[in-house]
């Protein structure tokens, strides 16, 4: 089993646990760390939204900076048990919520449970589901008004497709991997400086 740590937050440093196997491509630990000193205080307090979640590192890591919920979308059944464990471990499992299934149908279960507010969107990355998804975050009654979706993607996508319903805010480098910054429609962005 691979391990990985959890780097802020009220539970720093506990060890995450992630099967092996080729299925999974674990967020690194830099690429983590980026990401949430990006989102900064939107996470604290509200509600988070890991897709493609694998160990569930990324969403575990919002309920260790203050995210009130998370729920975590997975396909394997191995991961999804991964998660659970990991919750458990951390002592976090009252406020993570796991669900088995692939997206993007896994989302119309997710319709009717409150909104989110935060989305970490982590596909394969030669799947061609990350255009969909997002269209179907955008469209849908999953993320809240003027929410916040980070796409992570290899470097040779390009993030700028058009998406009526999303704004997109910024992308951040780090080697071959990119995280692209997308808002919802109905709440206004802070400046460009501030993303």
């Amino acid at each position: 089993m691979k391990r990985l740590r959890i780097i802020g937050g009220e539970k720093r440093g506990f060890t995450l646990i992630s099967p092996e196997g080729r299925d999974t491509r674990p967020t690194s630990s830099r690429v983590r760390e980026a990401l949430f000193d990006i989102l900064g205080e939107r996470v604290r307090g509200h509600r988070f939204l890991d897709l493609f979640a694998g160990t569930g590192s990324v969403g575990i890591e919002a309920l260790s900076r203050g995210a009130v919920q998370a729920s975590f979308v997975e396909a394997s059944r191995a991961n999804v048990r991964a998660i659970r464990e990991n919750l458990l471990a951390c002592g976090l499992e009252s406020r993570g919520k796991t669900f088995a299934g692939r997206l993007p149908a896994c989302l119309f279960r997710l319709a009717g449970k409150g909104t989110f507010d935060v989305a970490f969107v982590d596909p394969p990355y030669d799947s061609e589901l990350r255009t969909r998804v997002l269209e179907m975050l955008a469209g849908g009654s999953v993320m809240s008004p003027g929410a916040w979706i980070v796409l992570e993607h290899r470097k040779s996508w390009s993030p700028h497709g058009p998406h009526r319903l999303l704004r997109y805010l910024r992308t951040a480098h780090y080697g071959d991997t990119e995280l692209s910054f997308y808002q919802l429609a109905g709440k206004e962005s802070p400046p460009r400086e501030n993303v």
